[in-house]
């Protein structure tokens, strides 16, 4: 997912070439929604049933409430000895703003355990995806890293890392930590399922445990449908007086006809409560648009990873509430995870990764637009700790 938080026009790159077509082949959409054509087209409803009432709000409110202020990061176990010096990195850039902030992160944890750093950037098609790997295999590293690659896109290249015992690591792929060749992957879709679900309480929240909640999602992509259904599946749990329509939207929409096609659906469900957007980047222009389109209850919206503008959505009000994705530290548990094995130590202990923070104007905690601030603020101090670095 990390190729996907990003702007508009590199978006509009992504789509343009082969890898979308690529992710959509390791696993399409079952989730019974509708189709991007048309104004809204045919929407599944699934009504939730369980237990509710003020108990059952006031439990929600206490899950949520842990994910406001975050200020521990995940790993706690320090490292048996200083990592050594010289660890060789490679970093596979996919080119979108978050693969970027996430080898920045990377190369500045690098340089504080004093390790070497290489980055490489892939094109978003399968063959310049599977060239950077295989580049990278040949500077022969100790590591090699990315963000937002499903492994079905270099199987040939992570055969060889795993036999040539080159770590390979992931953030935000589709396998989680041991899983198809992948040493480590500190937000898998596990983690990403975890807390979209707390956004669904959060969403449950705001509309009094009753009401119609949209759903859009970005399809052709495995972990967005997983990440999409776990909210889903949380407002069917948790709310028995909700229901779920959901709405569709192709890359190829993005930067087009999406804001439309959202609103569209709004104006077909004019007693929506709240809509969930599985790219934060879909409720761009949607307002706009809404307008145009005559809506006039303009559902509260959420959202995974905002960027820059999503932020400002978030100060605004205009978006409710956000789970924001801590990309720095990412990085460094990147790193983390490298030391521990370099130290004789294991992966586990870098997990788990710290709890997404739910980012909101009704907490007061949205951080400055940067794009991609930090939820821990003295994070850096506290791996350091951990790795024995003065």
């Amino acid at each position: 997912m990390g190729m996907l938080v990003g702007r508009r026009r590199s978006v509009a790159l992504l789509v343009v070439g082969a890898l979308a077509s690529s992710l959509a082949a390791c696993g399409s959409s079952d989730s019974g929604g509708s189709s991007d054509s048309g104004g809204g087209g045919k929407a599944a409803t699934a009504s939730s049933g369980s237990s509710g009432g003020d108990s059952a709000l006031a439990a929600l409110k206490k899950t949520v409430d842990e994910h406001v202020t975050i200020t521990k990061i995940g790993p706690t176990k320090p490292l048996s000895a200083a990592p050594p010096k010289g660890v060789k990195i490679v970093y596979v850039n996919c080119g979108q703003p978050a693969c970027t902030a996430n080898g920045a992160a990377l190369k500045a944890a690098s340089q504080t355990l004093g390790w070497s750093y290489q980055e490489i950037q892939a094109q978003p098609t399968p063959e310049a995806i599977q060239a950077a790997f295989t580049e990278a295999m040949r500077r022969d590293p100790d590591m090699v890293a990315s963000a937002g690659f499903s492994k079905a896109l270099y199987p040939r290249q992570l055969a060889e890392m795993n036999k040539k015992g080159i770590t390979v690591m992931s953030v935000t792929g589709t396998e989680e930590t041991g899983e198809g060749g992948i040493t480590f992957e500190p937000l898998g879709p596990k983690g990403a399922s975890a807390a979209t679900a707390v956004l669904a309480d959060k969403t449950i929240l705001d509309i009094g445990g009753k009401g119609q909640v949209g759903s859009v999602l970005l399809g052709g992509y495995p972990i967005v449908k997983t990440y999409t259904a776990s909210y889903e599946n949380e407002i069917k749990a948790k709310c028995p007086d909700c229901s779920i329509k959901q709405l569709e939207i192709q890359p190829t929409s993005l930067g087009k006809d999406a804001a439309q096609k959202i609103a569209n659906f709004m104006r077909a469900n004019p007693n929506m409560k709240a809509i969930f957007y599985s790219y934060d980047l879909m409720g761009s222009g949607v307002p706009a648009a809404a307008k145009g389109a005559g809506v006039t209850n303009v559902p509260l919206s959420y959202s995974w990873a905002p960027d820059a503008p999503g932020l400002q959505a978030l100060k605004t009000g205009e978006r409710k509430a956000s789970m924001f994705m801590p990309q720095d530290e990412l990085g460094w548990m990147l790193a983390d995870a490298e030391a521990r094995l370099k130290t004789g130590g294991s992966v586990a202990d870098s997990a788990p990764t710290q709890p997404i923070q739910i980012v909101s104007k009704d907490y007061n905690n949205v951080p400055a637009a940067s794009p991609y601030p930090a939820s821990v603020k003295d994070y850096q101090a506290q791996f350091n700790a951990l790795w024995r670095v003065q």
